[in-house]
C-alpha cells in the first residue's frame, strides 16, 4: 500500500512538472519563464534573452545565433525589462515578451510579469 502511495505521488508531480506551458505566435512569446527564457546573456554589445527552441518555434523574427532575443539598450525602459526578466526567471513566474514587429531580428519591445499568487 505504501509503495502505491509513493508511485502515485511520483506520477502527480510528473504530469503536474510537465505542464508549464510556453507559446510563441507571431510577436509574442508568453508562458513559464523557465520554459521561455531561462536565461540573459551579455557580451561587449549587446544584452540578450535566450528563448528556447520549443518556445520559439512560432515567431515571426530571427533571432540571434538562433536563441537569443535583443533587448534594446537604447530604449526608455531598458533597466525595467532586464529586471522583470530576471524576476519572471528567478520567481519562475509567467511572463509575456512582445517583440518589435518592425525589425527582422527578435527585439523586446515590452516585458509582462505575472508573479505567483
Amino acid at each position: 500500500m505504501k509503495y502505491l502511495m509513493v508511485a502515485g505521488a511520483a506520477l502527480l508531480s510528473l504530469v503536474y512538472a510537465g505542464s508549464a506551458y510556453a507559446n510563441c505566435d507571431a510577436n509574442i512569446c508568453q508562458g513559464h519563464a523557465e520554459v521561455i527564457t531561462p536565461s540573459l546573456k551579455s557580451n561587449a554589445r549587446e544584452v540578450m534573452v535566450k528563448i528556447q527552441a520549443d518556445a520559439a518555434a512560432g515567431l515571426g523574427c530571427q533571432l540571434v545565433d538562433g536563441e537569443y532575443a535583443l533587448l534594446d539598450d537604447k530604449a526608455k525602459q531598458f533597466d525595467l525589462h532586464r529586471s522583470l526578466i530576471m524576476t519572471a526567471i528567478a520567481s519562475q513566474s509567467d511572463i509575456r515578451l512582445e517583440f518589435d514587429s518592425k525589425k527582422a531580428t527578435c527585439t523586446v519591445e515590452s516585458v509582462e510579469l505575472s508573479l505567483p499568487i
